[in-house]
C-alpha cells in the first residue's frame, strides 16, 4: 500500500508534467500559428492557432495551481517531528513528509516557470500573428457588409440619371436635363403662368419642381450612405472610382435645385400672383342722398378703402384713395374696389408658401368717405370675396347724408 508521501509525490510531479506538456504545447502552437497563411473564405486559423495557444498557457497555470494546493495539504498533515503524548519520540516513517515537502517545493518553481514561459513566449509572439492576419480578419467579418454596400451602389447607380443627372420636364416630357434646370424652367413658368382660370396653376408647377427634389433626394441618399459604407470597408474598390463622379455631379446638381426652389425670387412672384388672383374686385355703384333722400348733385367727391387689403400691400393692388365724383343724374358714381378672397387652398404638397407673401384675408371692410360741405361721417360695410354683405343689392350702395342745401341737387 502506498505511503502517505508516496501519493502527495504522485499527485505533485504528474501536475508538473501536464505543466510542462502544456508548456510544450503553447509553443507548437504558437509556432504553427506564426506559420500559417491567411487563405480560403474563414482565414482565421492563424488565429484558431493563437487561441489554442492561450489555452495551453491557461492549462500551465491549472497545473501550477495544483501543486500549490497540494503544498497545503502537505502542511496541514506535516506530523514530522511531533512528539504525541505517551508515546514520546517525534514520529517518523509514514507519517513523515519532509521528502514530499520538498519536492513539491521544487516541482512548484518548475511548473510556475514553464507556465510563465509558456505565456511569455504566446505574448511575444501574438503581435505577429494579428498583424500577420489583420486584413484577413477585416475582409472575413466585413465581406456581407462590402458586398450589400456594392449591390446598394450598383442598384441605384443607374438611377441618378432618370432622378437627378437626365430628369424628364413634367410640362414636357420629351425635354430631359439635370434637376437644377428642370426646376429653374418649372418655377420661371410658375411665376409667368397666365392664372385667370386657376390660381394655383403657378403653385402647382413648384409642386412638380418639390417633386422632383424630393424624388432626387431619396436617391442620392441611398447611394451616399452606401458609397460611404464602401468607402469605410474598402476604400480602394474600384467600383468607388466609378460612382463618387456621377455621385458628386448629381449632389451639386440637388443642391441648385433646392436653393433655387427656397430662395429665387420667381417662387415669391408666383404666390404673390396666387394671392392677387383669388383677390376679388368688383365694380360697385355709389349713391349720394341727403336726409330726405335728394339727390345731391353732381361733383360730390366720393374715396373708397379697404384698410385690410390695404394692410397687405401686395405688389399692383392699391385700394387707397380710389377717387370717384358723383354725376347727374342719379348723384352717383361707379368704383372698382378690392373686397376679399376667395377660399382656396395650395396644391396638396406644395412647398410652403413664403412668410413674405401675405394670407389674403376672405372677408374685408369697406370704408366710404363723401366730401362736401359740412362734416360727414365714414360709411363702413363688410365685404366678402362675392360682394357686400350688409345690403340686399351688392351692386348698388346709398350714402344718405344730413341735409346740404347749399349743394344744387339734379
Amino acid at each position: 500500500m502506498p505511503t502517505l508521501t508516496d501519493t502527495i509525490t504522485t499527485l505533485v510531479n504528474s501536475a508538473a508534467a501536464a505543466a510542462l506538456t502544456a508548456k510544450d504545447a503553447a509553443h507548437t502552437a504558437m509556432d504553427n500559428a506564426v506559420a500559417a497563411s491567411p487563405a480560403g473564405p474563414g482565414c482565421l486559423s492563424g488565429i484558431t492557432q493563437m487561441e489554442d495557444a492561450w489555452g495551453q498557457v491557461a492549462l500551465a497555470f491549472k497545473n501550477a495551481g495544483k501543486i500549490e494546493s497540494l503544498q497545503g495539504l502537505i502542511a496541514t498533515a506535516a506530523l514530522t517531528g511531533t512528539v504525541i503524548p505517551g508515546v514520546g519520540s517525534p514520529i517518523t516513517g509514514p507519517l513523515d513528509v519532509t521528502a514530499a515537502t520538498a519536492n513539491a517545493a521544487t516541482q512548484l518553481a518548475a511548473a510556475n516557470a514553464n507556465a510563465d514561459d509558456a505565456r511569455s513566449y504566446v505574448l511575444t509572439h501574438s503581435p505577429d500573428v494579428l498583424a500577420k492576419y489583420s486584413n484577413c480578419i477585416c475582409s472575413s467579418l466585413s465581406l456581407a457588409g462590402i458586398l450589400d454596400a456594392q449591390a446598394c451602389i450598383n442598384a441605384n447607380l443607374p438611377l441618378l440619371d432618370s432622378a437627378v443627372l437626365q430628369v424628364a420636364n413634367p410640362d414636357n416630357t420629351a425635354v430631359h436635363g439635370a434637376v437644377d434646370d428642370i426646376v429653374t424652367s418649372l418655377v420661371n413658368r410658375a411665376a409667368t403662368l397666365p392664372l385667370s382660370g386657376d390660381c394655383n396653376a403657378g403653385v402647382t408647377e413648384l409642386k412638380k419642381a418639390l417633386d422632383l427634389i424630393n424624388h432626387a433626394s431619396s436617391v442620392v441618399n441611398a447611394i451616399k450612405e452606401c458609397i460611404d459604407k464602401l468607402t469605410a470597408l474598402a476604400p480602394a474598390d474600384p467600383l468607388l472610382a466609378t460612382a463618387l463622379p456621377k455621385f458628386n455631379s448629381a449632389k451639386t446638381a440637388l443642391d441648385n435645385a433646392t436653393n433655387i426652389l427656397n430662395s429665387d425670387t420667381a417662387v415669391i412672384t408666383a404666390w404673390q400672383n396666387r394671392a392677387r388672383c383669388i383677390l376679388r374686385h368688383k365694380t360697385i355703384t355709389i349713391v349720394v342722398r341727403d336726409e330726405s333722400g335728394d339727390q345731391m348733385g353732381a361733383g360730390v367727391s366720393l374715396s373708397v378703402s379697404n384698410p385690410i387689403i390695404d394692410a397687405l400691400h401686395l405688389p399692383g393692388i392699391d385700394a387707397t384713395g380710389v377717387i370717384g365724383s358723383t354725376v347727374c343724374p342719379g348723384s352717383q358714381a361707379s368704383i372698382t374696389v378690392p373686397l376679399a378672397g376667395i377660399h382656396l387652398d395650395p396644391p396638396a404638397g406644395a412647398p410652403p408658401q413664403p412668410p413674405s407673401v401675405p394670407i389674403i384675408p376672405e372677408t374685408g371692410l369697406l370704408i366710404f368717405n363723401v366730401t362736401s360741405q359740412g362734416d360727414h361721417p365714414a360709411f363702413t360695410a363688410p365685404v366678402n370675396a362675392t360682394g357686400m354683405l350688409t345690403t340686399s343689392d351688392p351692386l348698388r350702395i346709398t350714402l344718405q347724408l344730413p341735409d346740404t342745401s347749399s349743394i344744387t341737387s339734379c
